[in-house]
């Protein structure tokens, strides 16, 4: 009886601590904001159009601003650099409001 109750007590703890694992997150380095420097191409998952810049550029009154954008594969940009136009992806949920 007691190795079961250890047996069982070892099981409770891997499975509390894999649940809560499950809901810890690193940040991802390879999501990065970029602006949307030309309203051109309107629509925010469009890759036209957007530009990175390290500081907030966003002013109030306007409905679209800026967005994440995963850029897995590619280097880390610079100010100014546009967003790759290909093999990047939208992070959803992440546009600001406002107007570059």
């Amino acid at each position: 009886m007691n190795n079961t109750k250890k047996t069982v007590l070892g099981l409770l703890l891997a499975i509390i601590t894999f649940g809560f694992s499950a809901f810890t997150s690193t940040k991802k380095t390879n999501i990065h904001r970029y602006y949307k420097t030309s309203l051109a191409f309107p629509s925010p998952t469009n890759t036209d159009g957007y530009t990175y810049y390290e500081d907030d550029l966003c002013s109030p009154n306007g409905d679209l601003c800026s967005a994440e954008w995963d850029i897995t594969g590619f280097p880390a940009p610079s100010d100014g650099d546009p967003l790759p136009l290909v093999g990047v992806t939208f992070v959803p949920n992440s546009i600001s409001a406002g107007h570059y």
